[in-house]
């Protein structure tokens, strides 16, 4: 298609809706709906768990690790201690997320927790399975096969991790968090 066509297909569409005219950026209704159903979705699951562990428990789990800087016992603690259904981790390449996740998960699968990893590249799963120590597949396979891989665990008693979150579509997120 030439460029003159396809800007011609989108003036012509009566499902495109204009986001952004200074950038020429378009979206539809159906992801708007989308993206307003996945914040629905992360809200509703607000204090809708019990903390995984106390603060004593993780102080006693974390006593030897020594090098673990000020921003990674944060997270881990409170990831452990959220009532939270959802949560989500920010740091900068090399700034020790994995090996924070590896130690979360131990404290996690100590208190009888299932924890599984995805991600959505095949390499970024190997990789969290590597240096994290936790099972990992792709996202892709996960809701391509649901039966097949949700974690065996009693209800409630499961962690996903979802590395490199960021770089899922909007629509794989949210047919994740369904």
């Amino acid at each position: 298609q030439s460029f003159t066509d396809l800007q011609q297909a989108i003036q012509d569409s009566n499902e495109l809706i204009e986001a952004d005219p200074l950038k020429g950026k378009f979206t539809t209704q159906t992801a708007i709906q989308r993206e307003l159903e996945t914040i629905r979705l992360m809200q509703s699951g607000k204090g809708a768990v019990e903390a995984i562990a106390s603060l004593a428990e993780i102080e006693r789990h974390l006593l030897e690790e020594a090098t673990l800087t000020e921003g990674q016992r944060r997270a881990i603690e409170l990831s452990l201690m959220s009532g939270d259904r959802i949560l989500a981790w920010q740091g900068v390449a090399g700034s020790g997320k994995t090996y924070s996740l590896k130690l979360f998960s131990k404290i996690a699968a100590d208190k009888g927790y299932t924890v599984r990893g995805f991600a959505p590249s095949a390499e970024a799963a190997h990789g969290l399975a590597r240096a994290a120590h936790i099972p990992s597949d792709t996202v892709a396979s996960l809701l391509v096969c649901k039966s097949e891989t949700q974690p065996r665990a009693p209800a409630g008693k499961a962690i996903w991790i979802v590395d490199e979150a960021g770089l899922l579509s909007a629509k794989d997120a949210y047919a994740l968090l369904q």
